[in-house]
């Protein structure tokens, strides 16, 4: 979580190089709350002597600004200006701006002297070595004490200093680095093959949903080429029930030629037909390609004879046992790829019987 801006600050708060109120600006590597005119100043001075950071703007990591809150607190201020706070110095010597001061040459002079010349830091007693304010400086960052850090660095300490070990003991600390490399090292590669288990899951199970999704799209457009099939099939039917009605119509009329009527005769005879012709032209032709002269049983009873072609007695039976299964998927509601099966059994059927058997 970063915190873009710092308003909940007590009104104590001030600069801390001429103490005006509500200061906007903060010196990071000081510790210290700045105002806009001073904070001008610290910016000529570069970053890395003074680096600022705006406390309305921008985002702090919570970790940097629990630090300069911290610095703040501690009054670091006063490992800045130690010879200013010294009651026994005269008082021109302890004279700090006011926030009436002009910037040029007041705040920016005493500026200057206190963060570039370092003219108020309480210094380092000459008898200490440099070598015991870096081991003073890295003992202080090992127990966390930030205004011992930064006195410690005003004074002159290094931060780069490191605490020589001997031989054995850093032999020792070498091992256990890299105990703890291979150690992490272990880890990481279980915890990779663990992590990875989950991904590959859901990639089998993403192929196995692009795989049913498109045989879900070959079905539907199977199904399609089967109900146009079946439309066509439709169609053909009723034209061919057209055909045969015609059929029956002419064949049950007389022709105009035939019909002589013998003067004298009444219309009744004319009209009198035996009962075994009146039986014979009421009967429905076979099939559309029957001739007109040829014998017309009843329709009721042709259907179900069996006809003297074997082979073509069985493609007519695989008609009729596709026929029947169509229309007992149609009407129980029986699965999709049943109703497909049937429906291309038939049109199978019909193809082989309307193809290889045309009437003679």
């Amino acid at each position: 979580m970063m915190i873009s801006r710092s308003k909940h600050r007590s009104s104590i708060e001030v600069c801390s190089d001429c103490a005006a109120s509500d200061p906007s600006w903060a010196s990071i590597n000081r510790g210290l709350l700045l105002c806009a005119e001073c904070c001008s100043v610290h910016r000529s001075m570069g970053r890395h002597i003074s680096h600022v950071k705006s406390l309305r703007q921008g985002c702090w990591p919570p970790s940097l600004l629990a630090m300069v809150q911290a610095l703040t607190a501690q009054n670091v201020n006063s490992i800045w200006e130690h010879s200013l706070l010294d009651t026994s110095a005269p008082k021109h010597l302890r004279k700090k701006p006011t926030p009436k001061d002009p910037l040029h040459p007041v705040k920016s002079e005493f500026i200057l002297a206190k963060h570039l010349r370092l003219a108020y830091v309480l210094r380092a007693r000459r008898d200490e070595p440099p070598s015991e304010l870096g081991r003073q400086l890295h003992s202080a960052v090992r127990s966390s004490s930030l205004d011992t850090c930064m006195r410690l660095l005003a004074q002159g300490a290094d931060p780069n200093y490191y605490n020589q070990l001997p031989n054995h003991l850093f032999e020792e600390l070498v091992m256990d680095i890299y105990d703890e490399i291979d150690r992490r090292e272990t880890e990481a590669e279980q915890t990779d093959s663990t992590a990875t288990q989950p991904k590959e899951e859901i990639a089998t199970l993403k192929k196995e949903l692009d795989s049913r999704d498109s045989t879900i799209n070959e079905l539907k457009s199977q199904l399609k080429n089967l109900q146009s099939i079946v439309e066509q099939l439709t169609k053909e039917n009723s034209v061919l029930k057209t055909n045969s009605i015609d059929d029956d119509s002419i064949i049950s009329q007389p022709s105009i030629e035939d019909v002589k009527p013998e003067r004298g005769k009444s219309l009744e005879q004319q009209l009198n037909l035996t009962e075994d012709e009146v039986k014979m032209k009421s009967q429905r032709p076979v099939s559309m390609y029957e001739t007109r002269e040829g014998p017309k049983n009843n329709w009721q009873v042709t259907k179900h004879q069996k006809c003297d072609d074997p082979s073509l007695q069985h493609v007519v039976d695989e008609l009729r046992a596709a026929s029947e299964k169509v229309t007992l998927a149609c009407t129980s509601q029986a699965p999709l790829d049943h109703v497909r099966t049937a429906a291309y059994d038939l049109a199978k059927a019909t193809k082989l019987l309307v193809t290889h058997y045309q009437p003679t």
